[in-house]
C-alpha cells in the first residue's frame, strides 16, 4: 500500500514537471527573441547613423549600445541553454532562477536600447515592446468654438 502511495506521487510530481516545461521554454525564447531584436534594432541605428554621417560622438554613443546589445544577447544565449538543460532534467528550481537571470538580461537590453535611442537626442525613446500611435488632425475640420459652443 505504501509503494503505491510513493509511485502515485511520483507520478503527479513528474506530471507537474512536465506541465510546467512548455511554458518555460517559450519564456526563455521569447527573452531571448526580445534581446536579439533589441540588438538588431540597435545595430541599425548605428548603420543608419553612419550612412548619415552623423556626429562622430553619436557614432561612438551607438556603437557603445550596439555593444550593451550584443553583450545581452551572448549571455542571454547561454543561460537560455542551461535553463533549457535544467528543464530537460527536470530542475525546474534551477530552471526558475535562469529564468530570473535571463529576465535581468532582457532588461539589460532593454536599457541599452533606450541608451541607444539617446545617442541621437531622441527625447520619445520607446522601448520595443510599446506602439507608437500618431495622432493627425485634419485641418479642414471646423474649429472646437464652431462644434462645441455653449448658449
Amino acid at each position: 500500500m505504501t509503494m503505491r502511495v510513493f509511485i502515485a506521487v511520483g507520478l503527479m510530481l513528474l506530471g507537474s514537471a512536465a506541465l510546467a516545461d512548455s511554458p518555460m521554454r517559450e519564456e526563455a525564447e521569447g527573452q531571448l527573441r526580445t534581446m536579439q531584436g533589441n540588438a538588431h534594432r540597435a545595430q541599425s541605428a548605428l548603420q543608419n547613423a553612419r550612412n548619415a554621417h552623423a556626429k562622430p560622438d553619436a557614432i561612438r554613443c551607438l556603437d557603445s549600445a550596439l555593444s550593451r546589445a550584443d553583450a545581452t544577447v551572448r549571455i542571454g544565449r547561454e543561460q537560455v541553454r542551461l535553463a533549457l538543460v535544467a528543464i530537460d532534467a527536470d530542475d525546474l528550481v534551477e530552471a526558475r532562477r535562469l529564468l530570473r537571470l535571463l529576465a535581468t538580461q532582457r532588461d539589460a537590453s532593454r536599457s541599452a536600447i533606450t541608451y541607444a535611442d539617446n545617442c541621437l537626442g531622441n527625447t520619445t525613446a520607446l522601448a520595443s515592446d510599446q506602439t507608437v500611435v500618431r495622432v493627425v488632425i485634419d485641418p479642414a475640420l471646423p474649429a472646437d468654438g464652431a462644434v462645441f459652443s455653449h448658449p
